[in-house]
């Protein structure tokens, strides 16, 4: 006979006597099914992140000082990066608008502006399941500039769209487009309800979709 510290032994004895394991073990099937989600995920990521999208435009029309503007360029937009730690996720994006041409009858240099956009969320059930493509013009070709693109009907590129009830994703915006300024700067950082991740298609924005959904439902919120 002996005594144990911490062992009840009649309780040994009931599990013996009623057929159930003498050492029972919390399951780790959740814990492998969220890893297991997070890294599927980020593998589709990243090689999304190696395609993007992009088109050509040509913008003509008449500044506010009267001048003739006329513009040729191309826009580019990508995934840069993406973090995952559980269910927190940080999203980082650029977009490159290059371009260039006259204003009047004054030539203007080739021009290369880049937006870092970055954006950090918790991706509950709720932001999961309202995740969807939506086809949408980048905020760099404004409809007043009348743009004209190749390729794309109304210039518009392929998105994720993130989105919550409150304004619970934290966007933060760099920019080198600040004229009179030589690098970047901060131009937003603020907590939004909405926010776009550029795709190169809208088969593989969905693929992404469901693998974000299937991280949502094995985190256990």
């Amino acid at each position: 006979m002996f005594d144990l510290p911490g062992f009840c032994v009649p309780c040994l004895l009931l599990a013996a006597i009623s057929g159930l394991p003498l050492l029972a073990q919390i399951p780790a099937a959740p814990i492998a099914t969220q890893t297991t989600a997070q890294s599927d995920l980020l593998g589709t990521f990243a090689a999304e992140a190696k395609r993007g999208d992009s088109f050509f435009y040509t913008q003509s029309y008449y500044a506010l000082h009267g001048q003739h503007v006329l513009f040729k360029g191309s826009i580019y937009a990508a995934i840069a990066d993406v973090k995952v730690n559980a269910c927190r996720m940080r999203i980082d994006t650029t977009i490159t608008d290059r371009y260039s041409g006259t204003i009047g009858r004054k030539r203007e240099a080739p021009t290369q502006n880049l937006y870092r956009i970055s954006a950090y969320f918790m991706l509950t059930p709720e932001i999961a399941n309202s995740l969807k493509v939506v086809k949408a013009r980048p905020g760099q070709l404004d409809e007043g500039t009348h743009p004209v693109c190749s390729g794309h009907q109304s210039c518009v590129l392929n998105w994720i769209e993130i989105s919550s009830e409150q304004p619970e994703i934290q966007l933060t915006e760099f920019t080198n487009d600040i004229q009179g300024y030589d690098g970047f700067v901060k131009d937003f950082d603020a907590p939004v309800d909405r926010f776009l991740v550029p795709v190169s298609s809208p088969a593989a924005g969905n693929e992404l979709i469901s693998k974000m959904q299937a991280l949502a439902g094995a985190c256990g919120h």
